[in-house]
């Protein structure tokens, strides 16, 4: 009778153990299903996070490059008067007559290319024109320079004025001033002087052999164009009707 209740005993006890095992078990795969979750969850939230962060970054650059492209305009503006003045009003009181008519620009008068030729082919002093003249002379038959210290003060003041609406043409085309900030306070005045002293510059274009402002060029076709298709394009609201 002893023997058998050991062995009913000990059959409880084998039973009692599998079923903690079994316990044990579902308790561990349980646990490493939660750390799993957790793990899973971990990383998705850590992408999230960082891709917010990436978002965040980007948007604060992209907040940062306006601004400085603003600021830069703004300084552009400031100094306009500093590096422009002295040269615009040099050519204006050389040729009062053409800067009168403040009609559009394409009807009012302008440097001649005869005038521009004297202009780029001046200078102050008779050492200079004779240590000049052979190189001076080509088959082209551009004339050798002329003594004309006038002449000669203006086509410094012009190549001045021009070198500087080239660094606000190259601002604008690079984007490295705000665009509209520039279309607004420099593009009238830089296509009105284009216009004039378009004879001028290709007067030095042909003389040396290359263009000597691409930048602006380029950025003042484009200007043109722009204004050309505004005056084309229909009204807002047109259907073509009357």
């Amino acid at each position: 009778m002893t023997q058998d209740n050991n062995k009913v005993d000990e059959g409880v006890s084998v039973i009692r153990r599998r079923k903690e095992r079994r316990e044990q078990k579902s308790t561990t795969n349980r646990s490493n299903r939660i750390l799993e979750s957790l793990r899973v969850w971990l990383t998705a939230g850590g992408l999230i996070v960082s891709a917010v962060a990436l978002v965040c970054a980007a948007y604060g650059i992209n907040e940062q490059h306006t601004w400085n492209r603003r600021h830069f305009a703004v300084e552009m503006i400031r100094e306009w008067n500093n590096q422009s003045s002295s040269h615009k009003a040099a050519i204006e009181n050389a040729y009062p007559q053409l800067f009168r008519d403040e009609g559009p620009q394409q009807s009012r008068p302008r440097i001649s290319n005869d005038e521009a030729r004297r202009i780029y082919f001046s200078t102050k002093d008779e050492e200079i024109k004779k240590k000049d003249e052979d190189s001076l002379k080509n088959t082209s038959g551009d004339p050798t320079k002329t003594v004309d210290p006038t002449r000669w003060e203006t086509r410094n003041h012009c190549i001045a004025l021009l070198n500087y609406f080239e660094f606000v043409a190259s601002a604008w085309e690079n984007q490295v001033a705000d665009r509209k900030m520039v279309e607004d306070s420099f593009k009238k005045t830089i296509l009105r002087w284009h216009h004039d002293l378009e004879e001028f510059m290709n007067v030095m274009k042909t003389t040396r052999g290359y263009e000597p402002w691409p930048p602006l060029q380029r950025v003042v076709t484009k200007w043109k164009a722009d204004d050309e298709q505004l005056k084309e394009a229909p009204p807002t609201g047109a259907f073509g009707g009357k």
